[in-house]
């Protein structure tokens, strides 16, 4: 699997803290595996940098425990550190200040969202509904086809309960672990 990764400031962005934090941070070897130095610039690798924050506790606020908090309680992260121009605080149209209110907001949910889906919280439903069809009716053939392929055999068992229950409680188990071995190379595959 590969690891999402991003640039220094977008990181910093997402968790809510200065820049130059995440740098120091990096410097003094408090996020260490979470870096990845192949390219020009360093790079965030994420899942594993949130857990050296979470450890070292970089970023902890009053108002959030832990790195976790941040996208999982659906709370807004206030990500504008900067502090506001003299232009902007003089003006005191409600429009306007409206509209940067819920830019801020929006912009906030984005990055949210893009950090749960580097974390790997969102799954495609379309994906695995498909998956899940796919192998419904691979049990669904497989189950179908016993009758034809052991027609005989149960004819000759008919008359012998025992050997019947048994014969067909191997039948069901054998085609079970068929079945389960080739969802196991499906899946394998898929993955690799």
């Amino acid at each position: 699997m590969s690891e999402n990764v991003i640039s220094i400031l977008k990181f910093s962005e997402m968790i809510g803290v200065n820049e130059k934090l995440i740098r120091r941070a990096i410097e003094s070897g408090k996020i260490a595996q979470g870096v990845d130095y192949t390219g020009k610039k360093p790079k965030i690798i994420v899942s594993i940098a949130l857990r050296e924050c979470r450890d070292n506790s970089i970023g902890m606020t009053r108002k959030t425990s832990s790195i976790e908090d941040l996208p999982s309680n659906n709370q807004p992260i206030d990500f504008d550190t900067k502090k506001s121009s003299r232009k902007e605080r003089t003006n005191t149209d409600p429009k306007l200040v409206d509209y940067q209110i819920e830019e801020k907001r929006l912009k906030n949910e984005k990055l949210q969202i893009e950090l749960q889906a580097m974390a790997g919280r969102f799954i495609d439903k379309e994906i695995i509904d498909k998956e899940l069809a796919e192998k419904g009716l691979m049990i669904r053939d497989s189950f179908m086809a016993l009758p034809d392929r052991e027609t005989d055999n149960l004819i000759a068992l008919a008359n012998d309960r025992d050997n019947f229950y048994i014969y067909f409680q191997k039948l069901m188990r054998d085609n079970l672990t068929i079945l389960s071995s080739e969802i196991l190379k499906q899946e394998s595959k898929t993955t690799a």
